[in-house]
């Protein structure tokens, strides 16, 4: 028996699809729907192969031509001025 004021409910399992919708729902009520469609152009849609865009972006790349690309642009940055140590913070 529930102690009193407390009942014996189970919380209802969720379900992906009414999420989604809920989900929507209150982007769609607070932002206009051009920031809406943004959102949810950057954010992956669950089930996709996400190895797909990086085969397509690293095609014909290897370990050795990917590091040098890296090496070439951390090279052509400024440097980055060094932060004074914090206190209490690691020497």
């Amino acid at each position: 028996m529930a102690p009193a004021g407390r009942t014996n409910v189970k919380p209802k399992a969720l379900n992906e699809q009414e999420v989604i919708h809920e989900a929507m729902t209150v982007l769609l009520e607070h932002l206009e729907p051009a920031k809406v469609a943004m959102f949810i152009a950057a954010r992956p849609i669950a089930g996709a192969d996400y190895l797909q865009p990086r085969e397509r972006l690293f095609a014909g790349e290897t370990v050795q031509s990917l590091a040098e690309k890296i090496r070439q642009f951390e090279r052509s940055q400024p440097p980055q001025p060094s932060k004074p140590p914090q206190p209490g913070g690691p020497p």
